[in-house]
């Protein structure tokens, strides 16, 4: 049964020192709880009742109950103090009882009673709560005269007193003074603590209001002020009171205190920006992933906030391990159509953003404190408007010789939540973001468990559409091209790429992909003389990238003419130099950063020219820092280098002294 708490304050206030009041009680954290809001309107400016209505209109679970105003209990107060009376105290002691009537009447586990002019922190119900106290009060701090120090609202004996005596033993002066100052000094130390009185701040759980607090007078006690007696009658039916001291309130005793409530605000404000968390739903489609599922889903398990797989139909245990995880498995038996399953799923989240992975992709554990900032950027409101997030994702070609081991391009992988299907093709699902989407790269990366590229996950459905004389779009052609490549289907996948490279409506850019990837098949098929074509036809499609230029010094490389490579690949890094690469989110950065300065490292170390090498390393690291065998290799050729140098310095001394002899 979901814990029920009341809120409640009785209110004879001015409405420029409610309006603070209220908008601390709006930026309440929600909880697992039900909050309800009491307010006893006791107002005598008009304004201020009208503030409450309004407040109650803008939320749910508000009840206010108006209190008749007599003469005689007119509230006065100024800059300097609040002037109470017998009548007024007993009027408040009344409110507050008939306030512990309802909560007991409407069953409630706890109340929260607050003073309008008091301002809490987003989390204070909840702390008090879980401190599982069955008194317990949220400090603040007031000068209760202008010109004095400030004091809180929790005392250990007597009516104020911040030190402890027995019986009628006296306490000197100097115990006194210590005493109080340690008291005092406690009291500015986050934590919970036992104390003698509290008031005006209180959360009473409903063990202690079965048991009899109130605020009723106690006829031979003459303290003055109801939450004395409260605090009396509590010790004295064995109900312990206690404070909080983690998250001071902020007191508004006076209207020259509502600078320091503007600043209780921003204060607040800067707390929620901190504490909004932009929320991730994941979203998957599997068919049977059981050898890989398990790690993926760890790896990022603890980021999301929901996780949505769609099955395709898996036979293996798939779906078992899916369970694991969540609640959220849907069933899309039958159709091996990816975009229409993963449209499913992104229609299914409830989150702020959708993050979506292959089942084989892997959240590293030297990627997760990226991650993590990401998260904290995005829940920020300058990033706020950021609809799509490019991560650093694995490439299905890394195993290809002459590229880079450590392949990665962009690929939109976090993507605000809609209900738009962003998904066609049945395979090789291709998102289309609106126009209008903002976008940002993000140096987050995403690994893959397996080193091969995906076998037959595709060139199924391919197949299947084919057999059914379901046209293929250009992309798919190209995508087709693919599957078979990596199926070693070689033959076949360069007929398919040749009749990609002919269609008239593809973006050139799309186009020298293809050549690169009709380049590898001809480099396994065995034929470079059209190796080399594949890959200067990509220059007919405008400037030359550095990947082919890569490529096109790689072959050379291996064919040992080093001073031709050392052209095209320092080429590469002239286009590097001069072109911005940043709206296009296709090519590999590797070869748009580090893989050239590499090839170079190491074309001059196989001519010997160390010094040259070892500036090209330097440049490689500077790029991309984090992989062992770029330091490893910076680290080898400033060991070769010292050593070649001491050998020069070695010999010039030798030759030296067989001439002064």
């Amino acid at each position: 049964m979901q814990t029920k708490i009341l809120l409640a304050s009785p209110v004879n206030q001015k409405p420029i020192i409610l309006a603070y009041f209220l908008f601390a009680l709006h930026c309440l954290e929600k909880q697992d709880y039900q909050l309800d809001i009491l307010f006893v309107d006791d107002n005598e400016d008009e304004a201020s009742s009208l503030l409450l209505e309004q407040y109650k209109e803008a939320r749910e679970n508000v009840t206010i109950i108006k209190h008749e105003q007599t003469n005689a209990e007119s509230y006065y107060r100024n800059d300097h103090t609040h002037f109470w009376n017998d009548n007024l105290i007993n009027k408040v002691a009344t409110i507050k009882n008939n306030v512990i009537e309802y909560a007991l009447k409407h069953n409630y586990d706890a109340l929260m009673l607050i003073d309008s002019d008091i301002m809490i922190f987003p989390d204070t119900i909840n702390r008090l709560f879980e401190t599982n106290k069955p008194i317990i009060s949220n400090i603040f701090w007031t000068k209760w005269q202008q010109n004095t120090g400030e004091m809180p609202q929790v005392w250990l004996m007597d009516e104020y007193s911040f030190y402890r005596k027995n019986g009628s033993q006296s306490v000197a002066e100097q115990e006194v003074l210590q005493q109080t100052t340690e008291f005092l000094h406690q009291m500015r130390i986050p934590g919970v603590y036992e104390v003698g009185g509290l008031g005006a701040c209180t959360l009473i759980r409903r063990s202690a209001l079965e048991k009899g607090v109130n605020f009723k007078r106690i006829d031979n006690v003459s303290f003055w002020g109801e939450d004395r007696h409260f605090c009396i009658r509590a010790v004295a039916l064995g109900i312990p009171l206690h404070v909080d001291t983690s998250e001071p309130a902020f007191h508004i005793y006076r209207e020259p205190d509502l600078a320091g409530a503007e600043q209780y605000k921003k204060k607040i404000l800067d707390y929620q920006a901190q504490q909004t968390k932009a929320t991730i739903s994941l979203c998957m489609v599997v068919h049977n992933d059981e050898q890989t599922l398990e790690r993926c889903l760890h790896s990022v398990a603890t980021f999301v906030d929901e996780i949505i797989i769609v099955d395709l139909g898996s036979t293996d245990r798939t779906t078992q391990i899916a369970a694991s995880y969540t609640n959220n498995i849907i069933s899309f038996e039958g159709n091996l159509d990816y975009a229409a399953a993963r449209n499913l799923s992104f229609s299914k989240a409830t989150q702020k953003y959708v993050l979506w992975l292959h089942p084989d992709e892997v959240l590293l554990e030297e990627n997760k404190a990226t991650f993590k900032q990401l998260q904290e950027e995005l829940a920020t409101a300058v990033a706020n408007n950021i609809d799509a997030i490019a991560f650093l994702t694995p490439s299905t070609s890394e195993q290809l010789s002459e590229r880079p081991k450590y392949f990665h391009s962009y690929q939109y992988r976090l993507i605000k939540q809609t209900n738009e299907p962003l998904w066609t093709s049945a395979a090789y699902e291709y998102l289309t973001l609106p126009d209008h989407y903002q976008t940002k790269k993000s140096t987050v990366k995403i690994s893959r468990e397996t080193k091969d590229a995906p076998k037959k996950r595709y060139l199924p459905i391919y197949q299947q559409m084919i057999a059914d004389n379901i046209p293929l779009t250009s992309r798919d052609q190209y995508y087709y091209g693919n599957e078979l490549k990596y199926n070693q289907q070689y033959a076949d996948a360069i007929h398919q790429y040749e009749r990609f490279l002919e269609q008239k409506d593809i973006p050139n850019s799309e186009k020298a992909r293809a050549c690169y990837s009709l380049a590898d098949c001809y480099q396994i098929e065995g034929d470079k003389n059209m190796q080399w074509y594949a890959l200067f036809h990509s220059f007919r499609l405008g400037i030359p990238q550095p990947e082919a230029l890569c490529r096109i010094g790689a072959m050379l490389m291996e064919e040992k003419q080093l001073k031709e490579a050392s052209y095209w690949l320092n080429a590469a890094l002239d286009i590097i130099k001069s072109t911005s690469n940043d709206s296009d989110l296709a090519p590999d950065s590797s070869y748009w950063t580090w893989f050239p300065a590499l090839q170079l490292t190491l074309c001059h170390e196989q001519m010997g020219q160390l010094e040259e090498a070892l500036s090209y390393i330097e440049l490689t690291v500077s790029y991309n820092n984090t992989l062992p065998f770029l330091l490893e290799k910076q680290a080898q050729l400033k060991h070769a280098l010292d050593l070649q140098n001491k050998d020069t310095t070695d010999e010039e001394d030798i030759r030296d002294d067989q001439l002064d002899a």
